[in-house]
């Protein structure tokens, strides 16, 4: 279960009247009320199971919400009343009349109150409650409703069980309702109400454009409000995780390498027992050296690529290659679990952005295989490489190198007055790296 969850509805004119007869029915039934203290621990009553699952049928998308989980988990008299309380006022938007909503929003019961309503905007917005709700009931065009909520031991311990801190993310975050409604920043209306509730604090927010036929919702866009949101409620937590994963990312790029060199150390010894990544990287080999300009993967055509690709993904399958994918796999997921309910599946090694650098590390290995650069028995590519970043030539170079941008690419001023090469900050290209060769070796 993720620890933010927010649901993005919206309403646009009359209420369906079957959800309407829904209200009258589910308001005049047991259940709705919460359960009394001394009998907040007895099992869930008939009559609350027989009502949460008349709303399971007819609001499929309460199942999603932290008051079900907890049902769930520990099914009370005391949780069945809190996830049916809930549920329901979730999804008053599309139940209720939009004027009645936002006059809800801002008296409920556990709202936190600044003046004589709960409802908050942009910082120095004054805020008539009954203009509000006129504006809202008769704008014509679409009004979307939202809900972000937390565990209450994680509001607690992060300071979001107050208006305060819930105001200062909003309205720090108006630009991102921009972006993802596509509402011009001049357009957008909005509003919001932090109701401290005992399990689970959130906040309603409610907003518009003034240009009646502005604005659109995707689903990418609800994704990219759930990780922003998340971020900043759980900025420490989440450094922590990145920089584990960092760690775990840099170990697998290190063992990629060490996996592909001793796999070419066995080729030039006649015994390599991987022999899809043999015949890919001799292929791989011969089309790098007919091809020219930066051998580097960006700039590669589309068949190369592929091959590129393949040899990568044969590397996921090295055993201790595929341990280190599998422990960054998991640091990834973590970040996700936070706001998200389930779990995309794994990419293929390849289809990682982020391990961009392993298909680079293995077109400079093709490249080096190509010109003979091969793995001795008395010394590997790794140690090689080591030798060659801490000797005498890369310091050489070191002093001569002239940086742009960190964005941008660097000139290397080779030795012996060559040519200078614009290089890929993140990619050394195999002219420098066989200059590097060709002066260690002479030492």
């Amino acid at each position: 279960m993720p620890k933010l969850i927010l649901r993005c509805n919206y309403l646009k004119n009359a209420p369906p009247s079957h959800l309407e007869n829904f209200v009258t029915y589910i308001g005049t039934r047991d259940g709705v009320e919460k359960a009394v203290s001394t009998t907040a621990h007895l099992p869930s009553t008939a009559n609350q199971k027989e009502l949460i699952q008349d709303i399971l049928v007819k609001i499929p998308d309460a199942r999603q919400m932290h008051e079900y989980y907890d049902y769930l988990q520990r099914p009370t008299r005391e949780n069945a009343s809190e996830f049916i309380i809930q549920a329901l006022e979730n999804h008053l938007d599309i139940i209720a009349k939009k004027k009645n909503y936002v006059d809800y929003l801002a008296h409920r019961p556990g709202v936190e109150k600044t003046g004589t309503h709960g409802l908050f905007s942009n910082e120095g917005e004054p805020i008539v409650l009954s203009r509000v709700a006129e504006e809202v009931a008769n704008h014509k065009g679409v009004v979307w409703t939202n809900v972000i909520s937390l565990r209450r031991e994680d509001a607690q311990r992060l300071g979001y069980d107050s208006a305060v801190q819930w105001q200062a993310l909003l309205r720090s975050r108006v630009e991102l309702l921009c972006e993802n409604y596509k509402i011009d920043s001049r357009n957008l209306k909005w509003y919001a109400a932090f109701h401290n509730e005992s399990h689970h604090p959130h906040v309603h927010l409610v907003l518009y454009s003034m240009k009646a036929s502005e604005g659109y919702l995707t689903k990418k866009g609800i994704d990219t409000m759930r990780s922003t949101y998340a971020h900043d409620i759980f900025r420490q937590e989440f450094m922590s995780i990145y920089e584990k994963k960092t760690q775990q990312r840099e170990q697998l790029k290190e063992q990629a390498d060490r996996s592909l060199l001793f796999l070419l150390q066995q080729m030039q010894q006649g015994i390599c027992h991987n022999e899809k990544i043999m015949e890919q990287m001799q292929l791989l080999s011969k089309r790098l050296n007919n091809t020219g300009g930066k051998k580097v993967y960006g700039y590669l055509k589309a068949d190369v690529k592929a091959i590129v690709n393949n040899i990568v993904d044969e590397l996921e399958k090295e055993e201790r290659v595929a341990s280190c994918y599998r422990a960054w796999l998991e640091s990834s997921n973590e970040i996700l679990c936070y706001y998200k309910d389930t779990m995309p599946e794994p990419l293929p090694m390849s289809g990682q952005k982020e391990l961009k650098s392993i298909k680079n590390m293995v077109i400079r290995e093709a490249v080096r295989f190509g010109q003979g650069y091969l793995c001795t028995e008395e010394e590997g590519f790794s140690e090689l490489e080591t030798r060659w970043e801490e000797g005498e030539a890369h310091t050489e170079w070191q002093e001569t190198t002239s940086k742009k941008d960190s964005n941008e690419y660097i000139t290397f001023e080779m030795p012996d007055d060559a040519a200078a090469l614009e290089l890929d900050e993140r990619d050394i290209s195999d002219a420098v790296y066989n200059t590097a060769v060709y002066n260690f070796f002479k030492k």
